[in-house]
């Protein structure tokens, strides 16, 4: 009988080594991760932990529901809150109660916009107390959030009405919220508008439209949540509900992180696709046609009610004239009264910018003189 040689039960011995450590760090590998995970499960109940940076890092790939269903609920949120921020029905909700309170009452000034117009309501409030201003503004928003305000809401009538336009948010057009990729929710929503056949017309009423119905869609009418989640999916070409909306995925450590590993890589590949302020709109595409769209209804409205339009365009920091060159075609067709932000302060100048999105207060004081100027024309 041949005996087996010395090399081949070496060899064996190797094999079964191999996979002895194999095994083992396998085994190390799966105890670490299960130990992971429990630490993950146990620190929420640790003092300090909700806020720190640890617990920030930890839950960002936690759904926009799951966010927001903690930020409804809690009782110290601040009233300036993003998340309660530029609710359409809620800025009707403003108009309305000065109109009910006088009937009769007049204003000078009302602005519609996103956090820009905001910027220039407080400068006319700061330069000229006097002047009667209304802010009508959402977080993150494009135009066709003011014109949805304005086409259902009532309010006292302007000597102008300012309509606010940012470069930054024109890709936002295609769809009816901020971001649905956004790690931080901006859940203010707008209408959907498109342009068919040279006529403005409104493809999609949002679900949820101030603060109170987002509250009771989290708490007690899951139905409207449903149905909030029904129209993004239906309208908007961002949204996808197993990252909107509450899902098991994000109950693992492990698991939110891949979570926001595929957020991140969703947001760089949606970025390639968008309008880009930076090399210049392309007059054709569906957002600056909506823009367009809507600019130009928005101008013709505010005339047939009486009021003077006054058009703001914001350039981001860096920027060129994207959205001037844009927009000026309609401007000029309509005879629109129009400010520019560059003439006042330059978007090259990083001194007159609080951030990118931002001009310092010095620019937005020069910028409301002259709307208070056009406005008492």
């Amino acid at each position: 009988m041949d005996q087996p040689s010395s090399s081949t039960s070496s060899s064996k011995v190797s094999l079964q080594a191999d996979v002895g450590d194999a095994v083992k760090t396998v085994t190390w590998i799966a105890a670490f991760l299960v130990l992971a995970e429990v630490g993950a499960q146990v620190l929420p109940y640790v003092p300090g932990y909700r806020g720190s940076v640890v617990a920030k890092n930890f839950e960002e790939g936690s759904s926009i529901e799951t966010k927001l269903r903690a930020d409804v609920t809690n009782p110290n949120l601040a009233p300036a809150a993003v998340v309660r921020a530029g609710w359409m029905g809620d800025k009707v909700a403003e108009g309305e109660a000065l109109l009910s309170a006088d009937p009769n009452a007049r204003l000078d000034v009302v602005i519609y916009g996103n956090s820009v117009g905001n910027e220039v309501a407080r400068a006319i409030r700061r330069i000229s107390p006097e002047t009667k201003v209304l802010g009508i503004a959402g977080p993150g928003v494009p135009i066709s959030h003011g014109y949805g305000v304005y086409q259902i809401g009532k309010r006292p009538p302007s000597r102008a009405t300012v309509i606010a336009m940012n470069e930054g948010v024109v890709y936002k057009m295609i769809g009816m919220t901020a971001d649905t990729l956004q790690s931080i929710p901006q859940p203010v929503l707008y209408p959907l508008y498109a342009v068919e056949d040279d006529v403005l017309v409104r493809k999609a009423t949002p679900a949820i439209q101030s603060f109170e119905e987002l509250q009771r869609a989290l708490t007690t009418e899951p139905e409207l949540w449903r149905r909030h989640l029904d129209v993004l999916g239906e309208n908007d070409p961002t949204f996808q509900e197993w990252l909107y909306a509450r899902h098991f995925t994000e109950y693992s450590l492990f698991g939110r992180l891949a979570r926001r590993g595929y957020q991140v890589s969703r947001l760089l590949e949606e970025a390639g696709k968008r309008p880009n302020y930076r090399t210049g709109f392309d007059p054709q595409d569906e957002a600056s046609i909506a823009t367009k769209g809507v600019l130009r209804q928005f101008v013709l409205d505010l005339r047939a009610a009486g009021e003077r339009p006054i058009v703001i365009l914001s350039d981001q920091f860096g920027a060129r004239d994207a959205l001037k060159d844009l927009v000026l075609p309609t401007l000029q067709e309509l005879n629109v009264d129009w400010i520019h932000s560059r003439d006042y302060c330059s978007q090259n100048d990083r001194h007159l910018y609080k951030d990118p999105l931002h001009v310092v207060d010095a620019c937005n004081d020069k910028i409301a003189r002259d709307v208070i100027d056009f406005a008492m024309q």
